[in-house]
């Protein structure tokens, strides 16, 4: 489960005209040049002179703000990842049973976080948002399983966690031969980041696939000996939180055999859409069943989800790689929760193990691309403060992939509720 490294699916340029196109929505659209323009004898106004030639400038602060960060082959390709081409795929299926072949199957996956942000916006339980959204899937595009990615993120996580572990002791013999920090790379708009501006950062992203990825291989490879079916007879649909996840399903890092393992991923904002389309009322819409004996596969955690539980906001790649580490390294278990100290804001914050009275580990997140700023040019060695850390879990979003931006918004109920007030709700 650990994908090749990162610096195989650079970003390349075909074109030297292939910048940073702004969209129509881009807070940021294009640089301007001031310039005095005189309309008559008497009168001068000055005007702004749009640089049409000129790439787009976005600063941290835009970053994100829109889909403006992208490249145009870029775009091409997230376009390719949406809800209708789930339909094309229904009636290509329909097309191929009428010509006697026999239709690829549909294999659905549902992230947390996304169902999270499903029964925030439609006030009901997790199960029930999960339940109610399988039935969709299954009764309506012909989905024939239907699982939670819950089990595939503890996959990454033993395998992150186990190279760190591998890393860490490599670097205990030889500093310069394996440098520190270990950083995640779970998060699609962090990577997208880091290779497009900081690429000297990238022999320290983590080589472990995302849940995502994770489960996009079990899929092609498990249900394709389980029906007897060629890889790419199987078609992966993948529920995320994350419009970034879009990106990640193109990438040839991930791939089978040549074969995509995640052929289509919508958003939870998505499923909204969805219901319209298919003239779903919530409240009409019935449980689907969950057991042994259903195409229905559930994890542990989500099938004892309630009120009490908690989930990580993140997928918890410190507090398990810390805990891990912990054991393996030092022999040490840490019992009861970590103690996190907070630095700027609770999107940057901290925690250390110490044994016999010397710190050992030092951990840290940052979440939002300010404090990814604030990480990376500690590492880089652009502040006076020198980069203790030796692991990082790094998000795009603040507030990490429970605030991600693909979740559903505020904007879309018909109330006052704030898209805080929302995200307080998922939480």
């Amino acid at each position: 489960f650990f994908r090749p490294p990162v610096t195989m699916a650079g970003v390349k340029l075909d074109s030297k005209l292939d910048f940073l196109a702004p969209s129509a929505q881009c807070i940021k659209p294009v640089q301007t040049k001031r310039k005095p323009v005189r309309l008559d004898s008497e009168t001068t106004s000055i005007i702004d002179e749009v640089a049409l030639k000129e790439a787009v400038k976005v600063s941290l602060n835009d970053c994100l703000a829109c889909s403006g960060c992208v490249t145009t082959a870029e775009s091409i390709l997230v376009q390719e990842q949406s809800i209708e081409e789930v339909y094309k795929q229904l009636t290509e299926n329909k097309e191929m049973e009428k010509r006697g072949e026999r239709p690829r199957k549909l294999v659905a996956s549902v992230a947390p976080q996304a169902c999270a942000s499903i029964a925030a916006y439609f006030r009901c339980p997790l199960m029930e948002a999960f339940q109610k959204l399988t039935w969709v899937l299954q009764s309506r595009l012909g989905v024939s399983v239907v699982m939670d990615t819950v089990w595939a993120q503890n996959v990454s996580l033993l395998e992150i966690s186990r190279e760190f572990v591998d890393r860490y002791r490599r670097h205990q013999q030889d500093g310069a031969a394996s440098p520190m920090p270990m950083l995640a790379s779970a998060c699609p708009g962090w990577i997208c980041y880091a290779e497009k501006t900081h690429p000297g950062l990238i022999p320290l992203i983590s080589t472990a696939k995302s849940p995502q990825a994770v489960l996009g291989t079990v899929v092609k490879r498990y249900f394709a000996q389980q029906w007897g079916l060629a890889m790419d007879a199987i078609y992966h649909l993948s529920i995320y939180a994350c419009y970034d996840k879009k990106l990640e399903a193109t990438r040839d890092d991930f791939k089978v055999d040549g074969v995509r393992e995640t052929d289509c991923v919508i958003a939870a904002s998505e499923v909204v859409d969805l219901l319209k389309r298919e003239e779903l009322e919530w409240a009409a819409i019935p449980l689907a069943p969950v057991g042994d004996h259903v195409a229905t596969y559930l994890s542990e955690e989500m099938a004892q989800w309630d009120e009490t539980s908690e989930f990580e906001s993140s997928g918890g790649y410190l507090e398990f790689v810390m805990r891990y580490a912990a054991k393996e390294l030092f022999g040490h278990t840490i019992q009861g929760p970590l103690s996190y100290k907070q630095r700027r804001n609770p999107n940057w914050q901290e925690v250390s193990l110490e044994v016999d009275g010397q710190k050992v580990l030092v951990f840290a997140i940052a979440y939002g691309f300010q404090q990814i700023q604030n990480v990376t040019r500690q590492i880089s060695g652009k502040t006076k403060a020198k980069c203790a850390y030796h692991f990082v879990e790094v998000m795009a979003c603040p507030s990490g992939c429970l605030n991600g931006g693909a979740q559903i918004k505020a904007s879309a109920q018909q109330t006052e509720e704030t898209n805080k007030d929302l995200l307080k709700r998922v939480e």
